[in-house]
């Protein structure tokens, strides 16, 4: 069947998807919201567990993602500090240690090169604009040095180089070797530097949902209403200077505008007639997607917690290199996360 023309047709329900509605909707202009799943909120993915919610996918949000903390609160949306008291623990070059606080337990020498080399890292991050770092002074030798490289020339001792591999691998679900020096100098100014990325208090894993990160996506399709239609895969797009025709399993709209918003690497499954120009299907076939698994572990009780432990460790190893505490916020459940990233992703 054929759907009356609309203005736009939005693919993919997640934040990005229903905040983009939200936002052409309240301009006056008609929408309509096609998800391939049979639920929203793409990579927030939210399950009743005893009457709580844990969350298997994106979880976190910290003081420095303003619009998304802006967007909580107009939604009447709780969250609840992460539990980080106590000692944590690194298992860094096969030397295993705890430590209190933010500050790892790398020794004297570990410990100056990390500072060293964080510092200088926040002084070349601020010559690089986030909105468009490709006009930095220094973005052609940047984007041609992987961070891998930048790393080495950067710090010296194999605790410090460890200890970044680590954080590094949980943010961006990749190796250093596979990310340019530009691009990460970037992404960690927009994040508010490095540490604000990796922390807890005051940073990207301060706070977490009561109920579940999903909550957000189920809010925004809840005021979009019958704009959201789930369980229609976009198959193919037939496109004209004048608009295009969406193809989805058992629909198909009209409108004058597409929006695309899932991860690039999907937009290969979908046919466009006529085809995408050369120099946009080259980009798709370039971005590759990070790789992560997130496992969460669940308790009797929080036992770490009883013996004075914080639930978050430090690894570079090759399995999990980051845990925390993932406990709900009534405590009806006890639970750790963990993540296996980069290679170590892939290869399980």
């Amino acid at each position: 069947m054929t759907a009356p023309t609309t203005d736009t047709v939005i693919v993919g329900a997640g934040l990005a998807g229903l905040t983009a509605a939200r936002a052409l909707a309240r301009a006056g202009r008609r929408v309509a919201v096609l998800e391939a799943r049979e639920r929203v909120g793409g990579r927030t993915h939210s399950i009743d567990v005893d009457g709580s919610r844990l969350d298997l996918g994106g979880q976190w949000i910290g003081p420095t993602q303003t619009r998304m903390v802006a967007l909580a609160r107009e939604l009447g949306l709780a969250t609840f500090p992460t539990f980080h008291q106590g000692r944590k623990l690194l298992d860094v070059n096969g030397r295993r240690s705890h430590y209190d606080g933010a500050i790892p337990s790398l020794g004297a020498l570990g410990l100056l090169d990390l500072e060293l080399s964080r510092r200088i890292m926040e002084w070349q991050q601020s010559g690089v604009p986030t909105a468009a770092p490709h006009t930095a002074r220094a973005a052609r030798r940047l984007d041609a040095a992987s961070v891998e490289i930048w790393k080495r020339r950067l710090m010296r001792s194999r605790g410090a180089r460890g200890v970044f591999d680590a954080a590094f691998r949980v943010v961006f679900g990749a190796e250093p070797a596979e990310v340019s020096a530009l691009w990460f100098l970037a992404y960690c100014r927009a994040g508010g530097g490095f540490l604000k990325l990796v922390e807890v208090e005051g940073a990207a894993q301060e706070q977490r949902f009561v109920g579940g990160a999903q909550s957000v996506a189920d809010a925004l399709a809840r005021q979009l209403g019958d704009a959201v239609r789930l369980q229609a895969p976009v198959r193919a797009i037939s496109w004209r200077p004048d608009g295009a025709t969406v193809h989805a399993d058992g629909l198909s709209v009209d409108a004058r505008h597409v929006v695309l918003a899932i991860p690039p690497p999907l937009l290969r499954r979908i046919a466009f007639d006529p085809p995408l120009p050369p120099a946009r299907d080259q980009l798709l076939q370039r971005i590759p997607m990070g790789a992560t698994i997130k496992c969460v572990v669940r308790y009797a009780r929080p036992f770490w917690r009883d013996a004075g432990w914080s639930g978050e460790a430090v690894s570079d190893g090759d399995l999990l290199s980051v845990t925390y505490d993932n406990s709900t916020h009534d405590g009806r459940v006890a639970a750790l996360v963990g993540f296996i990233v980069g290679a170590a992703a892939r290869a399980w």
